[in-house]
């Protein structure tokens, strides 16, 4: 038999792609049904399906971490008024705690 018309069961099929035989009744893979029990996946779908998933890894990019500037005062102001508008006030000084008006 020829590499191209080598047929595999479930079993022999998973672990040749190393998934689980539930896995392989699943995946998107041609396979031919020989009966109502019978079926099989030829090596070469196997081997087109395993060229399929793979993915070239990432171009290697140079990434610049920088810090941000942004500080809780910036962010402060509008948060405040937002309370505010809501009729809540915000103790400055009172460490978070919030008093209804």
């Amino acid at each position: 038999m020829t590499e191209a018309a080598v047929m595999l069961r479930a079993k022999d099929a998973a672990a040749y792609i190393a998934v689980s035989v539930r896995t392989m009744y699943t995946l998107p893979i041609p396979h031919y049904i020989l009966g109502p029990r019978l079926i099989r996946w030829a090596r070469a779908d196997l081997d087109a399906y395993l060229a399929s998933c793979r993915r070239d890894p990432r171009p290697q990019e140079r990434v610049r971490i920088t810090t941000s500037r942004l500080s809780l005062a910036d962010a402060r102001a509008p948060l405040v008024e937002s309370f505010r508008r809501l009729g809540i006030d915000v103790n400055r000084a009172g460490r978070g705690k919030i008093k209804t008006v």
